[in-house]
């Protein structure tokens, strides 16, 4: 993403999900402490100018070895909670539906 125009609705589009699901990443971002706002004169969300996130940077600048794996790990455990999550989900909403009789209705 670059320096466009960045609406919930091109958001949306963009990461393939729908408005609500943007707004609730805007929840977590604020939550994690990251100062985003919405720039009315370009009509786009940003975070704050010269906010770095932290522990993502090298002192050098460069980003390390040790922080790509750390963030590997930390994603690949956020994708199985999130399939352990839907599973969980699958399995509920399969014991609240109703069998069907195989009768018509009358």
């Amino acid at each position: 993403m670059g320096r466009g125009r960045w609406d919930a609705d091109t958001l949306a589009e963009e990461l393939c999900c729908s408005r609500r699901t943007i707004f609730r990443l805007f929840q977590t971002l604020s939550y994690a402490g990251v100062p985003w706002y919405f720039d009315e004169a370009k009509k786009a969300y940003r975070v704050r100018p010269g906010f770095k996130f932290p522990g993502i940077e090298h002192s050098s600048g460069q980003i390390s070895d040790r922080h790509i794996t750390q963030v590997q790990r930390s994603v690949s455990q956020i994708i199985a909670e999130t399939q352990q999550l839907l599973d969980t989900l699958q399995a509920m909403k399969l014991l609240t539906e109703e069998p069907s009789s195989g009768k018509s209705p009358s």
